[in-house]
């Protein structure tokens, strides 16, 4: 039995209406920066706004705080939220490999925040 092949315009269609719906998740956050435990690391966060208690949001590892926006988006009626690219993630500074300390160690991940 054949394999039946979408075709490229329809798939090009599901990734488009994919890529607005999240790109509308991530409208009126502000992207900003701030030191990291280490001089030369500058770590990236979105403010995704709100009032209230702070919710700071951390992605899992090979990941950015964008993928978050889902989550964020409906607390942000009673939090205010805030999502953290780790280093060498997102918009977050690029951290070489074979640093040391390792610069991807849970200490040095954590000595960031």
């Amino acid at each position: 039995m054949a394999e039946q092949v979408e075709p490229a315009g329809a798939r090009d269609e599901v990734w488009a209406k994919a890529r607005d719906g999240a790109r509308a998740l991530l409208e009126g956050t502000e992207r900003f920066r701030v030191p990291g435990a280490s001089p030369d690391v500058e770590l990236s966060a979105l403010d995704f706004g709100g009032e209230g208690p702070l919710i700071l949001m951390h992605h899992a590892n090979g990941f950015c705080g964008a993928t978050l926006a889902a989550a964020a988006a409906p607390l942000r009626d009673r939090y205010r939220v805030i999502a953290l690219d780790a280093r060498g993630h997102g918009d977050s500074t690029p951290v070489p490999e074979g640093g040391r300390p390792n610069p991807y160690s849970w200490e040095t991940l954590g000595a960031d925040l």
